[in-house]
């Protein structure tokens, strides 16, 4: 009878866990869908943005100098923003994501290195690691929030232009549902790009009239193209975060199911067992 009861604590446990994994299923695909209408919108206004500061850039003077320089002739300062996950229980998303900025970390060795650190576990690994300054941590954020934290970003870039020669982040890619790709972005400088086949039909740099000075727009263009590209990142890395949340929380589920099924048939058996041996007894003293 112990063992019964074992069996049948084990069970009313795993009960509960399936439970909870089920609920946080459902609400990492409630968030994931409502993310997912807003990923269409957030991709065209980036690519508008893209586009037109590619066509400003062609006025080679319409940029500041600041966000196009490189970074030699002078000691390289680099802006690492490393972008994880705000909550845990999404898989191997965050340790994918630190083993591929490990990675790449090697090949920026020899610049100087600050770091922003968004997410739970990219704030407790850059403190532990040593890795250089940390000028910011953010350890939660949401959906809410993300346009706060752009701007915290934007400022330490807009406050001293000619402070980083370049500014990278570390994030996880929604390449589809079920597979997050850890990526590294270049935000800063601003390369020039070769239009494809599909923008070539807008025309070049010299076909439009242009109200404004170019030097004039391309200046306050620059704070809404870095806005795009750093909140597409940060969008992805949420998605991703969600998807693969559920993801992991459905193969939970899953492998409650099938544990929970071993064990009901262990506890019938073992529950029959006693049962047939107590009858063996009664039957053998009536004999």
């Amino acid at each position: 009878m112990a063992h019964l009861s074992q069996i049948k604590n084990r069970i009313s446990t795993i009960q509960k866990t399936q439970k909870i994994t089920k609920s946080m299923r459902l609400i990492a695909m409630s968030f994931y869908s409502k993310l997912e209408r807003q990923r269409s919108m957030l991709s065209a206004y980036r690519q508008a943005s893209q586009t037109l500061t590619q066509l400003i850039y062609q006025g080679k003077a319409s940029i500041p100098a600041a966000f196009t320089r490189t970074s030699s002739g002078t000691k390289s300062h680099t802006l690492i923003i490393v972008c994880s996950s705000a909550k845990g229980l999404c898989g191997g998303l965050n340790n994918n994501l630190i083993r591929f900025f490990e990675r790449s970390l090697i090949a920026t060795k020899g610049s100087q290195n600050s770091f922003i650190a968004i997410g739970q576990k990219s704030c407790s690994y850059l403190q532990e690691g040593r890795h250089g300054t940390i000028i910011e941590h953010i350890p939660e954020y949401h959906f809410n929030t993300l346009d706060t934290i752009v701007n915290t970003i934007l400022n330490h870039i807009l406050t001293d232009p000619a402070k980083y020669t370049a500014v990278v982040i570390f994030y996880t890619h929604l390449k589809n549902f079920f597979l997050q790709i850890p990526q590294k972005q270049d935000i800063l400088p601003i390369v020039e790009q070769q239009p494809d086949t599909e923008n070539q039909k807008q025309g070049n740099y010299n076909n439009y009239l242009w109200e404004q000075n170019p030097a004039v727009l391309g200046a306050a263009l620059i704070r809404q193209h870095l806005y795009s590209e750093i909140i597409h990142t940060l969008f992805h890395n949420l998605i991703s975060e969600n998807a693969a949340r559920f993801i992991a929380m459905d193969q939970s589920t899953n492998n409650a199911t099938k544990y929970l099924e071993a064990l009901n048939l262990t506890y019938n058996k073992s529950r029959q067992n006693i049962i047939t041996r107590e009858i063996s007894e009664l039957s053998s003293n009536f004999d």
